[in-house]
């Protein structure tokens, strides 16, 4: 909050950098006094709740990263949120690629947490939405956040990535055709788009390895 609040500073549009701080400021203390409040079964309804919200809008980014338009929100971007990077990048129902790679970021703990809960396939299935659409925000914080989620997640639950992915097995070979099978229906959707996205992770890890700030839209 105090870094945050430091920034205000040199922000460029201080009156929403004001309120970003202020709704931050008070909903991760609320969000925390009212689950510490709650019983586990409640407090995992919520969670599941905001997995699937958020695999929702992942949904809509990786909809809008294959057709390159928003379908919804394009014209209310435009005229009301200056950070707003156009068509070119995600945004969803957000508006910049790199907020939606936080919120996505902040997601995949829980979306990861419920993989090893009842009913695994909503959370196998949330977590893969959430990845892939933090990997197409093409944000280098929300990579280095996935990078880091996921390696602690490996060590604390299952001691080792291989460890981990030979215990899903399964799950991968059943993904692995879901996905040769949707692969003729999405490069019909957004075949120029798929094509771009090595380009776009070469650009992205090598801003990243110099701590280039400049972006490529």
């Amino acid at each position: 909050l105090i870094v945050r609040l430091l920034s205000l500073f040199k922000a460029e549009y201080v009156l929403i950098g004001g309120y970003k701080w202020l709704y931050f400021g008070l909903t991760g203390p609320f969000i925390y006094l009212l689950s510490s409040q709650l019983s586990e079964a409640v407090g995992l309804r919520i969670i599941r709740s905001m997995v699937a919200v958020g695999a929702v809008v992942a949904s809509y980014g990786i909809l809008e990263f294959l057709l390159e338009y928003n379908p919804f929100f394009t014209d209310v971007f435009q005229e009301f949120n200056p950070y707003y990077s156009g068509p070119g990048r995600m945004s969803a129902t957000i508006g910049n690629y790199i907020a939606l790679g936080s919120y996505l970021a902040a997601l995949l703990p829980m979306a990861l947490a419920l993989t090893n809960r009842r009913r695994k396939a909503f959370g196998h299935f949330c977590t893969v939405l959430i990845a892939v659409g933090i990997l197409l925000t093409f944000s280098r914080s929300a990579w280095m956040a996935f990078g880091v989620i996921f390696a602690i997640f490996s060590l604390k639950f299952h001691r080792t990535i291989f460890k981990w992915a030979f215990q899903h097995r399964h799950e991968f070979a059943i993904g692995a055709l879901c996905f040769l099978l949707i692969v003729p229906v999405i490069g019909r959707i957004g075949g120029p788009r798929l094509e771009t996205i090595p380009g776009q992770t070469i650009n992205a890890l090598g801003r990243m390895l110099r701590f280039d700030e400049t972006d490529r839209k």
